[in-house]
């Protein structure tokens, strides 16, 4: 009897199980090719931003090499940033402006490098770094107001990323005009925070020991006779 008993249990059980599966197995399946297809699909994006990423490299490199024999222009340099990846164009933006410093055309590499720091589409960094660059294409023409007014609110702001470096244009824009009080001030500052790399800090030192021997009167104008800024 117990024999009996077990194969009716059996079948109740199989029923059962038919009876559930009828209800959700369309679901199961659905949710079984759902992840099918989404894990394909994101292994075909993958191939195919992965095969972006490397075209649009691939065309940034031909436009350098391009530059490098001298066949683009800082012209053809925009007009691939025009169509390049985010990335690749703002790269092609600062070559572009870095070939028209070179050139001798400063008012091109400065409209570019003003572009981008002006750009609300590029990250903070980027647009710090192209007032960075702007400061030495105008320090290098001779542009010193023009070098004051790019980096001088970094050079204030102790928390821009680009601080000492804009500190150090400062100074040179400061010596460059004979303004060697404010040289040293900004020299001096270079010389003694913590933080500084030694490389900018020798550079500092150098610059602090040619004014003191250019104008030592920017020395005593300073508060110290014997050249050292007093705190």
């Amino acid at each position: 009897m117990s024999d009996i008993f077990d194969e009716v249990e059996e079948d109740l059980r199989r029923e059962k199980m038919k009876s559930i599966w009828k209800r959700v197995g369309p679901y199961v399946i659905g949710t079984a090719v759902l992840i099918v297809v989404i894990v394909a699909g994101y292994r075909g994006y993958v191939a195919w931003s992965t095969g972006q990423a490397r075209a649009a490299g691939d065309a940034f490199l031909a436009e350098l090499n391009g530059a490098e024999d001298g066949v683009r222009s800082s012209e053809d340099l925009l007009a691939h940033a025009a169509s390049a990846p985010a990335g690749y164009a703002l790269l092609a933006r600062f070559r572009a402006a870095t070939e028209a410093a070179n050139a001798g055309d400063t008012d091109a590499a400065a409209q570019e490098l003003s572009a981008i720091a002006q750009d609300g589409g590029v990250s903070s960094v980027f647009q710090d770094l192209a007032k960075i660059r702007l400061g030495h294409v105008e320090l290098d023409a001779g542009n010193t107001a023009a070098v004051r007014e790019a980096v001088g609110a970094m050079a204030e702001n102790a928390g821009a990323p680009y601080h000492r470096a804009a500190q150090e244009l400062m100074g040179v824009a400061a010596y460059e005009d004979e303004d060697f009080t404010d040289a040293r001030r900004w020299f001096s500052a270079l010389a003694e925070s913590v933080g500084v790399t030694q490389e900018l800090r020798t550079r500092a030192r150098i610059m602090l020991e040619l004014i003191d021997q250019v104008a030592p009167s920017a020395a005593a104008a300073s508060g110290d006779p014997d050249g050292e800024e007093t705190n």
